[in-house]
């Protein structure tokens, strides 16, 4: 059997950690894209879905990555005043 990226949905969650419904609720609200993310085995809607756990991880890399710079964003618009009173 040949390595693959694509795993089913079980062993896609299992793998990143997160669960089947999770995947499932970002595929429906098209945060997951098709081709990219996941694929149908077969070809059409019917089919096993699969999932592309290397494209996944980058995802939540990526995520990580803006969760984490959101704080300096944030905080580099914070502009300081001073009461004058020194």
């Amino acid at each position: 059997m040949t390595p693959t990226n694509f795993l089913n949905t079980q062993q896609a969650a299992e793998l990143l950690r997160v669960s089947g419904s999770w995947l499932r609720q970002r595929k429906a609200k098209k945060i997951f894209k098709p081709g990219t993310h996941y694929v149908y085995s077969t070809g059409n809607i019917y089919g096993t879905l699969l999932w592309d756990v290397i494209a996944l991880q980058e995802w939540q890399r990526d995520k990580t990555c803006q969760l984490e710079a959101k704080p300096e964003i944030n905080a580099s618009r914070i502009e300081t005043y001073c009461s004058g009173k020194d």
